[in-house]
């Protein structure tokens, strides 16, 4: 079900990493999947609520300092159109470029406009900012397929140090691609120049698992993923992301568990991997 509050903490956000125009590194925290607030933006209308960070706390990336501050600003802003007679979603958070922006889809700017103006921040000054082109709003803050598989593999990473892993220690982890059988066969030839090697072919799809000796950490994926994104996007076939064992230092007997990505719409369809 939708969360339809302000603040949207039961809905989905997602981490997409993209860059300001000199580029410097902006981290978006976007709400994706609530077509109830797509609509309603539609409707109506995205604001973005730009607080300039006080140059004291940033660092030369463009980013703060200290993001205990931009969280404590963010509640402060937050509750207050909650506590406001408005209709607002906080729908996307962007940090840098010595700036966090607050995108709000809303249905009265001049609420909007007085709500902020009663606010005083410890890490900066807010202003509001209307005149933008919501499509291309909504084209900067959407998932790539590239986020789609960051994301998914911030996720199996999370789940692999709950288990007690340790991520750096060298493994085998194996990589799963489905899709035409020549455009398989030509895909292998530019696995092998990123250090991927056929361990089998599967069965019941076309598809085979390849796989690489490597540590299991988040700076690792940021290196590979893209490059496996592209390949994958040039032969035509689908990456379906990882699996890995569970390495824990002195305890062998843990390192069989597997810890693999969220099943995609063919693992759905056909089954279980293998």
């Amino acid at each position: 079900m939708s969360d339809m509050s302000v603040v949207g903490e039961e809905d989905r956000w997602m981490l997409l990493e993209r860059q300001s125009d000199e580029g410097l590194p902006l981290i978006v925290r976007s709400r994706i999947g609530n077509t109830h607030i797509k609509a309603f933006e539609d409707e109506n209308s995205v604001v973005a609520l730009i607080l300039d960070i006080y140059p004291q706390f940033v660092m030369e990336n463009g980013l703060p300092n200290n993001l205990n501050d931009l969280h404590t600003a963010e509640d402060k802003l937050m509750n207050a159109i909650v506590s406001s007679d408005v209709t607002a979603f906080h729908t996307v958070s962007v940090t840098g470029d010595a700036r966090r922006v607050f995108y709000l889809a809303h249905s009265n700017l001049d609420k909007i406009v007085s709500v902020c103006s009663g606010i005083r921040f410890d890490c900066g000054e807010i202003s509001v900012f209307s005149d933008f082109d919501l499509e291309s709003y909504r084209s900067f803050v959407t998932p790539t397929s590239l986020d789609v598989q960051i994301d998914a593999d911030r996720s199996v990473l999370a789940a692999l140090s709950e288990h007690g892993d340790v991520s750096e220690a060298v493994r085998k982890i194996d990589y799963w691609f489905f899709g035409e059988q020549a455009d398989l066969t030509r895909m292998l030839l530019d696995l092998n120049s990123v250090g991927l090697s056929l361990d089998y072919w599967l069965d019941e799809q076309p598809g085979f698992v390849a796989t690489r000796n490597s540590p299991a950490t988040l700076g690792h994926f940021y290196e590979l993923t893209p490059q496996l994104v592209e390949i994958s996007a040039l032969c035509n076939v689908q990456y379906d992301g990882w699996e890995s064992p569970i390495v824990k230092y002195n305890e062998p007997e843990q390192q069989d568990e597997q810890i693999e990505a969220p099943k995609s719409f063919l693992n759905k369809l056909f089954g279980s991997k293998k």
